[in-house]
């Protein structure tokens, strides 16, 4: 087995180390947050639901717009956002690409590679310094590159193959760097394990869970 530690959630820890490094177009950021309500349709869904039921009240948002109209204009607020936007903005594109099903290991391997060489190209060192961290941490990561590779010393030193024909090599094809495909399984399971359906054993379980990839992967 190799463990591999999902690549999205890797990148997604860069995008924190940016978020940091930003601070002024991170305090923006959240300031903007503050001044649009969150799910504003799940408000809506209760109110139809309980209509009777009080809401806790709306946050003030007066000092959030003042202190967005007061940073739009500090011109090194708007420097650091197009900084990110210039250098950063490619990497939610990246993790987006890297969530597709079926999405070949070459394929994801490929768009890891494209984002070291465009955060090499960056001004900032410290997220140069935390990719590479990311990368250098994440050992069954280099095992997923020697699969792509048909590396077949690399393969026999770390998996212990012995002569790995091109059939065994081959369903590594689609092999994943992300843990996509498990979060999605766990949606899955939440729509199963409805609230009038608590009696389901492990193997019916298992057998809705096949029926449930089987028409997704027929579907898509």
């Amino acid at each position: 087995m190799v463990h591999v530690t999902c690549i999205a959630h890797g990148l997604n820890r860069l995008a924190e180390t940016i978020r940091e490094r930003f601070e002024k177009a991170d305090t923006l950021v959240n300031n903007v947050k503050k001044i649009f309500l969150k799910a504003p349709y799940r408000v809506q869904l209760l109110k139809g639901m309980y209509p009777d039921l009080p809401l806790p009240p709306e946050p003030d948002k007066s000092e959030a717009i003042s202190k967005v109209k007061k940073l739009f204009k500090n011109d090194e607020v708007i420097k650091e956002i197009k900084i990110i936007n210039e250098n950063y903005a490619f990497i939610a594109d990246s993790i987006t690409h890297l969530e597709i099903k079926g999405l070949p290991l070459t394929n994801a391997l490929q768009i890891l590679d494209d984002v070291s060489m465009k955060i090499k190209l960056a001004p900032n060192k410290s997220v140069i310094e935390k990719l590479a961290a990311v990368i250098s941490k994440n050992k069954g990561l280099e095992i997923m590159k020697n699969l792509a590779e048909n590396d077949i010393q690399a393969l026999r030193k770390h998996l212990q193959f012995k002569d790995p024909d091109p059939g065994e090599l081959s369903i590594f094809k689609f092999a994943t760097i992300v843990s996509v495909d498990v979060e999605r399984s766990f949606s899955v399971d939440k729509k199963i394990l409805t609230a009038n359906r608590r009696n389901v054993t492990v193997e019916n379980l298992r057998r809705y869970m096949l029926v449930n990839c089987y028409h997704n992967h027929n579907k898509d």
